[in-house]
């Protein structure tokens, strides 16, 4: 995963403790981490993602919603920020068939709910692009 958040660089490449999940059965969903048990590295970043429906290889939506949450090194770590724009999808083309690939291009600051985090009213650049295989 590569980008920005609050136009500060983030740089995400996990080649180990991947801890990431992907749901496209249904309604669709993206998270890493999928498991609470196994934690994310200090430099990585949290990432849910949901969309209305499944997808199918060489398909993309752009109904992103979700939230993400800085790593430790960003300045905004620990801050929960709600995705209100993006893109995600399947290639189709044959070198990386079959990949999820997602873009991150709209965020509020995320604020408490009786439910957890809810999407508040102060935008946030964002600009994270990543893939998952």
């Amino acid at each position: 995963m590569t980008g920005s958040i609050d136009s500060i660089a983030v740089l995400d490449e996990r080649t180990t403790n991947i801890n990431a999940g992907l749901v496209n059965v249904g309604d669709g969903s993206f998270d890493t981490p999928v498991v609470d048990f196994a934690p994310l590295e200090p430099q990585s970043v949290e990432l849910h993602l949901t969309w209305s429906g499944s997808l199918s290889y060489g398909s993309a939506t752009e109904g992103l919603g979700g939230f993400v949450v800085p790593p430790a090194s960003h300045p905004r770590m620990g801050q929960t920020f709600c995705v209100t724009s993006g893109t995600a999808g399947f290639s189709a083309d044959t070198a990386d068939e079959g990949s999820f690939w997602f873009s991150v291009v709209g965020a509020t600051v995320a604020v408490d709910g009786p439910d957890g985090p809810q999407c508040g009213s102060e935008n946030v650049v964002i600009d994270l692009q990543g893939c998952f295989q």
